[in-house]
C-alpha cells in the first residue's frame, strides 16, 4: 500500500474539518504531537497521527472531556473496548429514542385528526410539562431571578418567542458546529458563543452572572431532561456547554 506524505499542519486541519489553533492547542497539551517535523522544525502529521486525530474526534463527539480522552488514548486494549462499548451502547440508547420521537412527530403530520394512540406517548415517559414548572416553581419560586422571569414571560407574545426560539436555536447549531470541529470548549470561538448564550437569557428572563450561567451549565449535565435537549442536537453537546460555561467565567470572572 501506498504511504502518503506527511501533510503540514494547514493541510491536515483541511482534511480533518478542524482548526490549525485546534491541532496546535492538541501538539501543547500531548495529546497529539505530529511525528514528524520538517528541516525548518515545522509540524508534519503521518497516517498514523492523522488515524488518531480521527480516534480523538470521535472521542469528542461522544462528549468526553480532553482530560478523558487522553486517559483512554492512554489505556490499554481492553479498556479501550470496554470504555468504547459503553459509550456505544449509550448512543444506542439515544438513537432509539430520537428515532421514536421522529416516528411519533410524522405520525402527527400524517394523522393530524386522528386521537393518538397510548403508544404514541412511550417516548415522552418521565418529562411532564406541567409537574416541571411545579418543580421550577418549588426549587426557584422563591428567588428573585424567577420573580423577574415571570413579570418579563407574562408580556411576551407569540412573535416574541418565536424571534427567541430562532436565537436559540441559531446558538445552539453554533456551539455544535464547534464541537463538530473539535474545537475546546476553552476556545475564544467557543466561550464567544458561551457569552452569547449568557446574554440571551439576561435579556429575555433574568440578569445571569457568569457564575449563574456556569451553574446552568452544570445543572444541564446533571438534570437527565436538560441533557436529552442537547443531546438531541448533537451528541456530547450537554457535556460540551457545562465546560464552555465554565471557562466562560474563568475568562473574565465578575
Amino acid at each position: 500500500m501506498q504511504t502518503q506524505p506527511p501533510k503540514t499542519i494547514g493541510e491536515a486541519a483541511k482534511f480533518c474539518h478542524v482548526s490549525v489553533k485546534t491541532l496546535r492547542h492538541y501538539d501543547a497539551i500531548g495529546l497529539l504531537k505530529p511525528s514528524v517535523r520538517s528541516q525548518a522544525n515545522y509540524r508534519l502529521y503521518t497516517q498514523s497521527d492523522l488515524e488518531k486525530l480521527h480516534s480523538i474526534l470521535v472521542y469528542r463527539a461522544l462528549g468526553l472531556s480532553l482530560k478523558q480522552v487522553s486517559e483512554i488514548l492512554a489505556a490499554d486494549g481492553l479498556s479501550k473496548i470496554a470504555l468504547l462499548q459503553q459509550q456505544y451502547s449509550d448512543l444506542e440508547q439515544h438513537i432509539d429514542r430520537l428515532t421514536h420521537i421522529k416516528s411519533t412527530v410524522k405520525e402527527m403530520i400524517q394523522k393530524e385528526t386522528t386521537p393518538m394512540k397510548n403508544k404514541q406517548f412511550d417516548a415522552f415517559k418521565g418529562f411532564d410539562p406541567d409537574l416541571y414548572e411545579a418543580e421550577t416553581r418549588e426549587k426557584w419560586g422563591h428567588t428573585e431571578a424567577y420573580k423577574e422571569s415571570k413579570k418579563r414571560t407574562q408580556h411576551y407574545s407569540k412573535d416574541d418567542w418565536e424571534q427567541y426560539n430562532k436565537k436559540v436555536d441559531a446558538l445552539n447549531q453554533t456551539l455544535a458546529e464547534h464541537l463538530k470541529q473539535g474545537l475546546p470548549s476553552d476556545d475564544s470561538q467557543v466561550i464567544e458563543t458561551a457569552e452569547n448564550m449568557r446574554l440571551l437569557i439576561d435579556q429575555w428572563f433574568y440578569p445571569c452572572s457568569k457564575e449563574m450561567h456556569a451553574n446552568l451549565g452544570q445543572m444541564y449535565t446533571m438534570d437527565e431532561r436538560f441533557t436529552a435537549y442537547y443531546e438531541s442536537i448533537h451528541p456530547g453537546l450537554a457535556n460540551y456547554l457545562m465546560h464552555a460555561t465554565q471557562a466562560n467565567l474563568q475568562h473574565s470572572p465578575e
